[in-house]
């Protein structure tokens, strides 16, 4: 019998990485564990092991993989479910979200979705876009926006520098970079195929959140050919998502906008 622990990254934005790793004995996958670094801590979104496997210690064997994988991140304590307060690590004990929900690798963009419209719930995720979202056009007449750049680009030689780094550097500071977040924000949109009016939700803690979590997943189906991944520091934003549903920009330090249509969540779910 050999047993493999593959890892893989599923997506990072706003300084958050979520990741996975699945057990596989004899290249069958029988475990999957999905957790998310942000802030040097280590949080469990689910862990999932096949009925027929289970109390036979892979669950731990996983977890014992990605704390010692990730040294520089604190393992914090999840939620407990039913099923995943049955499971604990021998040493130390913890415990860990176990969810029934999710299925082992799906094999297809369907079959994904389909899970995710059992894992979440239509009316929570309503809410909360309800209170956190403002139609584009309103949050842009309010929107001020102001980086931390390289002051010496001349890209930025006209704009209003709101203060100079009094530590370290003093070719670094805080610029006003309203003006060019703006187009980059209105450029994001160009591709959404949806001509309902626009709806913008701005998040800035990029953490464990419902609503973060559930953009996360949703970002499993990138277009590559539209995602901006790791642009230079000395822009408005750090990786800018052109999508044909959604679009999205976000920063290192926690600043995530996405800008979705207003009937975004009712076409997910097929709500009509």
């Amino acid at each position: 019998m050999i047993i493999k622990i593959k890892d893989e990254v599923i997506d990072y934005y706003s300084g958050q990485i979520n990741c996975e790793s699945g057990l596989y004995i004899d290249e069958k996958i029988v475990g999957l564990v999905e957790y998310i670094l942000y802030n040097r801590e280590l949080t469990i979104s689910y862990i999932f092991v096949r009925p027929e496997y289970r109390r036979k210690g892979y669950a731990s064997m996983l977890m014992d993989h990605i704390i010692k994988k990730n040294p520089k991140y604190k393992y914090k304590l999840s939620l407990k479910t039913e099923l995943g307060s049955k499971f604990k690590r021998k040493d130390p004990p913890q415990f860990v979200a176990e969810s029934i929900e999710d299925i082992l690798k799906p094999k297809s963009k369907e079959e994904i979705l389909k899970n995710l419209k059992k894992a979440y719930n239509y009316n929570e995720l309503n809410e909360l876009i309800f209170e956190l979202s403002t139609y584009l056009e309103t949050y842009l007449k309010h929107f001020s926006f102001t980086k931390h750049l390289w002051l010496k680009d001349s890209k930025w030689k006209n704009n209003r520098i709101i203060r100079r780094s009094i530590y370290g550097d003093s070719n670094y500071g805080d610029v006003d970079v309203t003006k060019e977040a703006k187009l980059d924000i209105i450029d994001a949109c160009k591709n959404i195929k949806n001509k309902k009016r626009l709806k913008a939700i701005q998040l800035n803690f990029g953490g464990m959140d419902l609503l973060t979590r559930f953009f996360a997943k949703i970002g499993l189906f990138k277009n590559k050919n539209s995602y901006d991944k790791d642009l230079s520091d000395n822009k408005p934003f750090k990786w800018i998502y052109r999508g044909e549903d959604y679009a999205y920009l976000g920063n290192p330090d926690g600043f995530a906008l996405f800008i979705v249509p207003e009937d975004f969540l009712e076409n997910f779910f097929d709500i009509k």
